[in-house]
């Protein structure tokens, strides 16, 4: 049977000069038209007979083309070649090609088993050719195969084993469309490569699966089965990823992986790195990778300035080290399970309502700077061994939940709470700056402590841990440093600290035996009561005990602060003994008497007193009292013990009782305020003239009103003040 096939051909001569020699041509349109048996690209097949003496037979192939005679003068494309697969086109490719350009139109399948293609356009310099898939392009398991030029994919392409090589080639895979993966592989044979995916990258079936051409990916990335590896330098941006359950992602060492936008997905299998993963741009990177999250395993992750901020989910993985560079923000959840996180130029922060879990993983500086900050809750669980070896901030919540934790480096809180817990011990390489927030819990802490700021609270009291006991014993192995504003913030339940897993009041230890330690005291004691408590006269309380060999202790708190919420008309007195500072509640008793303001004539109810009791030449107590018409004063709930009382008030002159003894009421305390004092120094000198000079004729209202210049209270500065003042001019007050 003959058969008749339409060609054609569209015959151009183009004359290209390569090398200094010309070359001739043929530029084709050659379009799919299968008459074999076989839908090979290079398949020949035999027909009727076109001529006789001797026999010959008509030789067709799969592109329209026909000879009478010989199979080897049948043509094929050629380099310049325009090539179309059309609807319904079922073509196999397992030979080398040098075309121009190919097209599978939609509904056409076109097999790539094995060999080269090779897209160039000869009449323009050899310039990248375009292999266009609006169909189906699927490879073959077993074979390997070469892309050259430009392969771009709107339709469907599946890759089911061995490897494409690209060898100055692009594969492009487009918005909407799918790569499918289900044991193939891309790698690099020479010059560039590059696979960029704008669609959906599909790994499917347990095979394996490497890409290790650039990836330039902007699309989604669904790991469905098996794993897929992406082991060359790759740009990810706002990529969609999925990682189905028994399925991994992982990005091995050796490439640096760069993340722009945002990025999100479940992670019910595993998505693992042992590689570079950095920010890029000057925008923040997120990482959203919920359920198992991102597994660090190895490498490094860098957030540059901008930043990647974690949403998800991060894990590390015991017996591997890693390296943070740049800053990277704890939005999510972040485990630290074991080895290292080295740190440089580097910022961890974990922030509010957030957790930074450590069951064994430690942080240390590697190079340039370094800094852990925890706005949120840092927690160290199971009883392996961490260390924080890089500068720590903490504003949130630390909790030494179980074993032990090291600090190695500065430890400054200014707000937040560092808890140990009982049985836990938390050691400091450099003194803890206690700027601010508690230090509470029952554990150890090994190590100095300059306390300026804040409270150390022992116990802990947490609604949401009701299980936790809300009174316990703190010990220091290390010396104690109190500023001005540090509080120590005791809780009475009882005066029983016979069993210390049960105490039932808040204490501090110092030392353990063997040690000298040195303890600063200052600031203020402040006394709560609990579950009820009512205290009776007398009752003591050893709030700071010494364990060690010795201490140095020196200071005294300035101030004693006893809840009246609490401990309703309770009052306390602090005894320094060698061994311990004890608090111990007394009765209270009140100081009366009569002061007089002299050479005043206004309403002495509205004149604010100040009252100041003295011990030993400090000051232990302080407050404002105002007396009746009469002049009558109280100043109750003053403690046992001997004080020098100062009385001052505005333009007055300091006047100090001295050795007033109180062990019960005490009554005829009098004293008479010298006039005069417009400025304030305990002294009427000519510095008070001025003053009195400049309000001189004025009254409440006027710009240069002076109401300490108005020294008899009768609302105007006249004659009357000058009076005043002259009388007592010269005159000083206690000090």
């Amino acid at each position: 049977m003959r058969h008749r096939f339409s060609k054609l051909l569209v015959s151009v001569s183009l004359i290209v000069c390569l090398m200094g020699v010309g070359i001739l041509i043929a530029q084709q349109l050659w379009t799919w038209n299968q008459q074999c048996p076989s839908n090979e690209w290079f398949a020949t097949c035999q027909g009727d007979v076109c001529a006789s003496n001797p026999t010959r037979y008509w030789y067709y192939n799969n592109w329209g083309r026909v000879v009478c005679g010989s199979s080897s003068d049948l043509t094929f494309p050629e380099p310049g070649s325009e090539v179309i697969f059309p609807s319904g086109a079922d073509a196999r490719l397992a030979s080398d090609v040098d075309v121009k350009s190919i097209f599978v139109a939609p509904n056409a399948t076109f097999t790539w088993q094995s060999g080269t293609i090779l897209l160039r356009d000869p009449a323009n310099n050899d310039a990248p050719g375009v292999f266009t898939n609006q169909g189906s392009v699927v490879t073959v398991s077993g074979y390997n195969r070469t892309l050259r030029g430009l392969l771009v994919n709107d339709g469907e392409f599946e890759h089911p084993g061995a490897t494409i090589f690209l060898s100055d080639a692009t594969l492009r895979n487009l918005a909407g469309r799918t790569l499918l993966l289900s044991g193939g592989s891309f790698f690099m044979e020479s010059g560039s490569a590059l696979l960029q995916n704008l669609g959906t990258l599909r790994k499917v079936n347990d095979n394996f699966s490497e890409i290790g051409v650039p990836f330039e990916d902007s699309g989604t990335v669904l790991v469905e089965q098996g794993t897929l590896q992406i082991s060359n330098t790759s740009t990810h941006t706002n990529v969609s990823w999925s990682v189905a359950s028994g399925a991994t992602l992982y990005f091995p060492s050796g490439a640096t992986h760069t993340f722009v936008g945002n990025h999100s997905g479940a992670v019910q299998g595993s998505l693992v790195s042992d590689t570079v993963l950095r920010s890029g741009g000057s925008q923040e990177v997120v990482f959203n990778f919920t359920g198992n999250g991102l597994t660090w395993r190895e490498g490094v992750i860098d957030g540059g300035s901008a930043g990647i901020r974690n949403t998800g989910s991060i894990v590390t993985v015991s017996g591997y080290n890693r390296t943070l560079r740049g800053l990277l923000v704890n939005d999510g959840e972040f485990e630290h399970p074991g080895a290292t996180i080295f740190l440089s130029d580097a910022t961890l922060r974990n922030l509010a309502g957030r957790t930074l879990l450590l069951s064994g993983g430690s942080f240390f500086m590697e190079s340039g700077s370094a800094l852990l900050q925890n706005l949120g809750t840092l927690r160290k669980v199971s009883d392996d061994f961490s260390a924080i070896g890089v500068p720590l901030q903490n504003a949130g919540l630390i909790d030494l939940q179980e074993g032990s934790l090291a600090i190695t480096s500065s430890f400054t809180q200014t707000d937040g709470e560092t808890r140990i817990r009982s049985g836990r011990t938390l050691s400091l390489s450099i003194p803890m700056e206690l700027q601010g927030g508690k230090l509470t819990g029952a554990g150890m802490l090994s190590g100095n402590i300059n306390h300026t700021g804040g409270a150390i609270a022992p116990g802990v009291d947490d609604p949401n841990n009701p299980d936790l006991n809300p009174l316990g014993i703190l010990t220091f192995d290390g010396d104690l440093t109190m500023g001005q504003d540090a509080i120590l913030e005791i809780e009475l339940a009882g005066t029983d600290n016979s069993d210390p897993n049960n105490p039932q009041y808040d204490q501090v230890i110092i030392g353990v035996s063997g040690y000298s330690r040195t303890v600063q005291l200052d600031g203020t004691l402040r006394l709560k009561g609990r579950d009820g408590y009512t205290p009776s006269v007398g009752d003591a309380f050893d709030i700071l005990v010494l364990t060690a060999s010795s201490w140095d202790r020196t200071g005294v708190f300035t101030q004693v602060e006893v809840d009246e919420t609490t401990l309703p008309g309770v009052q306390a007195e602090v005894e320094y003994l060698p061994d311990r500072v004890r608090v111990r509640l007394v009765n209270t008793f009140a100081i009366r008497g009569k002061i007089e303001l002299r050479d005043f004539a206004g309403d002495v109810t509205q004149v604010p007193i100040a009252v100041e009791l003295r011990q030993n030449g400090s000051s232990v107590r302080t407050e404002t009292v105002f007396t009746d018409a009469e002049g009558n004063y109280v100043l109750p709930d003053v403690i046992t013990g001997t004080y020098d009382v100062a009385f001052k008030a505005s333009h007055w002159l300091r006047v100090v009782v001295y050795g007033v003894t109180v062990s019960g009421d005490v009554t005829g305390v009098d004293v008479s305020l010298t006039n005069g004092d417009i400025d304030g120094d305990n002294e009427v000198t000519l510095f008070d003239f001025g003053e009195l000079v400049q309000a001189f004729g004025s009254v409440p209202g006027d710009t240069n009103w002076n109401p300490n210049a108005d020294l008899d209270g009768d609302e105007e500065v006249t004659l009357f003040d000058f009076g005043v003042l002259v009388r007592n001019f010269g005159a000083i007050g206690d000090e």
